[in-house]
């Protein structure tokens, strides 16, 4: 059984983190140092290197922290009932989170889905390719994927940061950006159903609302 972290150790990481989204909000992560993230948390430079290597290896705490927060939330007992009883509402369910999750934390997300830093695009991708294998391998229990998972996981990955970006931050077409997240989620749910990359439809996703 893995050691319980010290609650001082858990409230300073998360400190931490808070600091980094924070000033990523109105500030560019490249011209961003540890000293800012310091004095944003309050916490002194020394206690930051005892938890992480730069400030690369604390954006990278975030990212895992975030997908631990939704892997939480699919992971209640209700998400798990409704897994059981009907996979493709969960998955639906599931898609629906992403995207709100993205709109909860507009502003980070835009900044780390649209840098220019090939670090940090990378770190986003590794990120949510990963995430993507595990969601797809979970759906495809259910029903039979035409391509390997790594593959749709790779097509997913490119086109849910755009197409996520996208809905929360374009104002070209004269929506809002409550239409496009809805339209965001029917894409996604449209993926899932869709005979382009599965073998045969769920019998019971007919049933699920749109």
């Amino acid at each position: 059984m893995a050691k319980k972290e010290d609650i001082r150790v858990t409230k300073t990481k998360r400190d931490l983190r808070k600091a980094l989204a924070a000033l990523m909000e109105h500030k560019e992560f490249d011209k961003i140092t540890v000293c800012d993230i310091c004095e944003e948390a309050m916490i002194n430079r020394m206690t930051f290197y005892k938890h992480y290597m730069d400030k690369y290896d604390l954006l990278s705490d975030v990212l895992d922290y975030t997908t631990m927060q939704l892997r939480s939330e699919l992971a209640t007992d209700k998400a798990k009932k409704l897994f059981e009883d009907d996979p493709s509402a969960f998955f639906s369910f599931a898609i629906e989170r992403i995207v709100d999750l993205c709109a909860e934390k507009e502003a980070f997300f835009r900044v780390v889905t649209t840098s220019e830093n090939s670090v940090i695009r990378q770190m986003i991708y590794d990120s949510m390719r990963k995430a993507f294998v595990e969601f797809i391998g979970e759906y495809c229990k259910d029903r039979k994927s035409k391509y390997p998972v790594e593959t749709l996981a790779v097509f997913l990955t490119g086109g849910v940061s755009h197409l996520t970006v996208y809905s929360l931050v374009s104002s070209e077409d004269g929506r809002t950006r409550q239409e496009r997240i809805d339209d965001c989620k029917s894409f996604f749910k449209d993926f899932l159903f869709s005979d382009l990359f599965f073998e045969s439809e769920p019998e019971n996703a007919a049933e699920i609302s749109m």
